[in-house]
């Protein structure tokens, strides 16, 4: 079980009305309790992305749900296959009257259904009595039979047996696609959470820092003004900007705790109990943060567009209900064919089986057939409406995925061009502030010049954060639209 160390608190208490079993909870409590002595060991709160990640797929209930498709299939398909097993069957039927044994009918069958929709069937049959119906009549140490039922008309090629089962394996790879698709929704939640998340921290330390100067700077300005150096209206300018910035922070600080919020919502023990991030997880700093390192390949993202159809899980479970159907069909067309079945059993007694399919036989050939086939051939066409349904939500979505893709390509692009170029600028921003406040200590200044200067280079920090955030949305949204999960992580 993977915990991060900063997720030690839980996001709420254990319910008191949640029996949970003793020793259950005191290994929960060891082992955060190691988590606490690793934590204290390591004196890192950060809470990265791929931490952030690695707990998600590891504990998420839905990731656990997602995994169960997967029984639910095997489940599926070996029920499927269970009209396949061979069966057993045996009668008795006995009659007794006014002391007279009247008849004793006994039989046994043994039926083996087979995938090429012939049935071999074999069994025994004895019969006595005073009373027995003449065709009943058998050797006295009973009838043997092996032979086999033969579909030559309707059934021969395939069968409601047979449909179910190909039905089933497609289901397989069905719900395969539909696990990825939910876990690939989830991770791109979870990330679009994590992000803001990283924005408000990095707003509210950035507002923490400049607030912090704006103080110092107004303390001293009162002491200058106590000395009589400066004019009592100056004051007054810096404890508005102070005021400014205490509000901008307490919004900050709200987002960052609605944010955080947000995101405990995701984060869970293995055992299932919620966890929430510490009050003392921080994000990365955004001046350590290294804007993704790693181009995105154009050539790998136009590859990614073409094959869409075959790699995206959303897609794939239009294909796999399109082949559900078109097997749905299949058996729609054999059920316009005539019913005709033929049935050969060779007969032998016990004692004699060397004469086994020689000259003892019974055989038959059943017939039947609809006149109008009004129900067939209505259940054929609805079969094909439904797969021309199929294939125009196909080509619709396959085409607004690629549109998505670029889409997020382009914001991708364009936050990261944005982000570098204000970077650049932060630098300038702040030489010109300090350069501003040493003339403000000199005198060569004035403080609605510093209070300006330093109100620029607060906005652009704040706009480099947000850009930095919702690059970082941009590329979630990327590997959304193209079904890309990061990091990497079989959650089997």
């Amino acid at each position: 079980m993977y915990i991060h160390p900063i997720l030690l608190n839980l996001r709420r208490k254990i319910r008191l009305n949640k029996l949970i079993d003793l020793k259950k909870l005191l290994t929960l409590n060891l082992l955060l309790c190691l988590s606490c002595l690793l934590s204290f060991a390591q004196d890192d709160n950060t809470f990265t992305y791929n931490d952030f990640l690695k707990t998600l797929l590891s504990n998420h209930p839905v990731v656990k749900q997602a995994n169960l498709l997967r029984v639910r299939a095997e489940k599926t398909e070996q029920k499927a296959r269970g009209a396949f097993d061979p069966k057993v069957e045996v009668n008795t039927d006995t009659k007794s009257f006014d002391s007279k044994d009247y008849y004793e009918l006994t039989s046994g069958v043994l039926k083996v259904p087979t995938w090429f929709g012939v049935e071999l069937k074999g069994g025994y049959e004895n019969n006595s009595g005073l009373f027995l119906n003449p065709e009943n009549y058998l050797p006295n140490s009973g009838l043997l039979y092996a032979g086999l039922s033969l579909p030559i008309g309707q059934g021969l090629f395939i069968d409601e047996r047979r449909a179910t089962l190909r039905k089933a394996q497609i289901y397989y790879d069905l719900t395969e696609a539909e696990r990825k698709n939910l876990i690939n929704q989830l991770v791109y939640d979870a990330s679009v959470a994590y992000w803001k998340w990283f924005e408000n921290w990095n707003k509210a330390r950035i507002y923490e820092d400049v607030i912090n100067a704006s103080q110092q700077r107004l303390d001293a300005l009162k002491l200058q003004v106590d000395a009589g150096d400066v004019p009592p209206i100056d004051t007054v300018e810096a404890g508005l900007q102070l005021i400014n910035l205490q509000v901008g922070s307490a919004t900050a600080e709200m987002e960052e705790r609605k944010t955080k919020l947000y995101l405990s919502t995701f984060l869970w023990t293995e055992e299932g109990i919620p966890l929430e991030v510490s009050e003392n997880a921080q994000a990365l700093p955004w001046r350590e943060f290294e804007q993704n390192s790693t181009e995105i390949n154009l050539d790998s993202i136009g590859v990614g567009i073409e094959r869409l159809s075959e790699t995206h899980p959303l897609l794939q479970l239009f294909d796999y209900q399109k082949q559900t159907l078109e097997i749905e069909e299949r058996l729609n067309r054999e059920m316009l064919k005539p019913q005709l079945n033929l049935n050969y059993y060779p007969l032998s007694t016990p004692d004699e089986l060397q004469n086994l399919a020689t000259n003892n036989y019974k055989w038959g050939l059943n017939f039947s057939m609809p006149i109008f086939l009004r129900k067939e051939r209505a259940s054929l066409q609805l079969t094909k409406i439904k797969i021309q349904e199929i294939e125009y939500k196909l080509q619709v979505k396959n085409l607004e995925l690629q549109n998505k893709v670029r889409a997020s390509l382009i914001e991708y692009e364009t936050t990261r061009n944005q982000a570098s170029r204000l970077s650049d600028a932060i630098g300038g921003y702040e030489t010109l502030l300090l350069a501003e406040r040493e003339m403000f200590n000199i005198g060569e200044s004035s403080i609605f010049v510093v209070n300006s200067r330093e109100q620029y280079w607060l906005n652009s920090q704040l706009k480099l954060v947000e850009l930095l955030s919702k690059n970082n949305r941009s590329l979630a949204e990327l590997n959304y639209n193209l079904a890309i999960i990061e990091p990497e992580n079989d959650t089997d």
